[in-house]
């Protein structure tokens, strides 16, 4: 969320945001890029979909034992 003059560096807060994708580019995948949102800066991520298979064998291993 942007206050005061904050908004008109929009800049900063978006390589702040790649920041952020690039550090959890092993675990998580982009579903929607960074965009503005009235006064926010929103980026979707989620797990990687080979993340979430193993957690989910995990899981199952040990309900099995």
């Amino acid at each position: 969320m942007f206050r005061g003059r904050e908004i008109t560096h929009p800049d900063l807060a978006l390589k702040l945001v790649n920041r952020v994708i690039e550090a959890l580019k092993d675990i998580a995948i982009v579903e929607a890029l960074p965009a503005m949102d009235g006064r926010r800066m929103v980026a979707q991520i989620a797990p990687s979909p080979s993340l979430k298979a193993k957690s989910k064998e995990k899981v199952q291993e040990t309900q099995h034992a």
